[in-house]
């Protein structure tokens, strides 16, 4: 009798490797979907192991509980866009294009529905959960800023930009990209953006960055007309802000 294979969260038996990383997975997807549904507080491991279909047992034996649980659903959505940052640049190679990828792959990742729901219920839960707001800025933020970090080290290595603590230099680098327009998103402020707007904010603030770090290196060769668009853009909006008292 042929034997059949299924591929859901809720198979019975010992699954193959790449069937347990599936599950995994699956199990995230399906946890992250109802913190965000519930909140945090309001879902309990029982509506998780229904709705994914496994026992709880095997939440508590993967990944130790609810908190835990949250923890691996955040890193899980972290790895999905640091897997699209371009390599680690070698020697020689120039900072502007690589923080020009990385820049729009984070503001595409931040301005996400389902991105700006998670930071709201972290928000929302932080002054009861604070352990729950550290786990989601460290399995989340802090491991973008991280690779941040080692590009802008080894340039600093090289002599190619001034010695700074490259962490603190890499936040810096995130603030500027994200922070006010992912305040504006967040507060239903923010008119949509399409790919072209966000690409060429995040060029103005490559080069706005660069400069400030002392070197000329250009955001990318194949982007430079988005990029002077977007040093008029970054002109006129800084123009009209200094207006407001």
């Amino acid at each position: 009798m042929a034997r059949t294979t299924k591929t859901s969260v809720g198979r019975v038996g010992r699954p193959a490797r790449g069937e347990e990383t599936e599950r995994r997975d699956a199990l995230l997807t399906t946890a992250l979907d109802i913190f965000l549904k519930q909140g945090f507080s309001g879902t309990s491991l029982d509506d998780i192991a229904r709705a994914a279909c496994v026992a709880k047992r095997t939440i508590y034996e993967q990944f130790g509980g609810k908190e835990g649980l949250f923890a691996s659903a955040i890193e899980q959505s972290a790895t999905r866009l640091v897997v699209k940052f371009p390599p680690v640049a070698a020697a020689g190679i120039e900072l502007g294009p690589d923080l020009l990828s990385i820049g729009c792959a984070v503001l595409d990742f931040v301005l996400q529905p389902g991105s700006l729901a998670i930071y709201r219920l972290v928000a929302g839960e932080a002054k009861r959960q604070p352990k729950l707001a550290r786990m989601f800025y460290e399995h989340g933020p802090a491991r973008v800023i991280a690779n941040v970090a080692e590009r802008l080290a080894g340039q600093m290595r090289q002599g190619r930009i001034q010695k700074d603590d490259p962490v603190v230099v890499a936040r810096r680098f995130i603030g500027l990209v994200v922070l006010e327009v992912h305040q504006r998103a967040l507060l239903g402020m923010l008119p949509p953006m399409n790919a072209m707007e966000r690409e060429q904010h995040v060029a103005a603030t490559v080069a706005l960055f660069l400069a400030a770090l002392g070197t000329t290196s250009a955001p990318g060769k194949t982007r430079r007309r988005s990029s002077a668009a977007a040093g008029n853009i970054y002109v006129s909006s800084h123009q009209s802000r200094r207006k407001i008292p």
